[in-house]
């Protein structure tokens, strides 16, 4: 019974649904790997960090 309720709702919602999910997953993965190679490069330091020139 749950199983038919979620097809039901997923086919009425599903053309809307499906492509705001697969945006918000892509700038999530996006942001991830910005700050990932933010730190990678050093450019996230602590707050007792001094800056380099």
């Amino acid at each position: 019974m749950l199983a038919s309720v979620a097809g039901d709702v997923l086919g009425r919602v599903g053309p809307f649904v499906i492509p705001v999910v697969l945006f918000a997953g892509g700038v999530t993965v996006y942001a991830l790997l910005w700050l990932f190679y933010r730190w990678r490069d050093g450019a996230v330091t602590g707050d007792d960090a001094t800056p380099e020139e």
